[in-house]
């Protein structure tokens, strides 16, 4: 049974019988953009995070955030449920392609 999202939407599901995607892109938090909020803002959307997304913890963490590589898939389930939230819970993150 998938996550629900807070609007009712079904979280992508990340397909548990297949091998793990190639970690070609890697997220980094932006707490420049929430400036004095991000702690805040971090720590709610930490607590939020649906139990399909802990491994996205590191990224929201209040005080050193730090990047994640994964996947597309990851990318797009993580960007989805971001979008869910309402603007004042969001944190500013931000996906960088990696060489190969």
């Amino acid at each position: 049974m998938s996550a629900l999202l807070r609007r009712g939407h079904p979280l992508p599901s990340l397909a548990a019988d297949r091998p793990p995607a190639p970690a070609l892109f890697v997220l980094r938090s932006r707490p420049q953009d929430d400036g004095a909020m991000w702690p805040a803002h971090a720590t709610r959307c930490q607590r939020a995070l649906p139990a399909a997304l802990q491994w996205a913890a590191p990224l929201l963490d209040a005080h050193q955030p730090l990047a994640v590589p994964c996947s597309e898939e990851q990318v797009r389930a993580l960007f989805h449920w971001l979008d869910s939230l309402p603007n004042t819970e969001r944190v500013s993150v931000c996906c960088e392609r990696r060489l190969r």
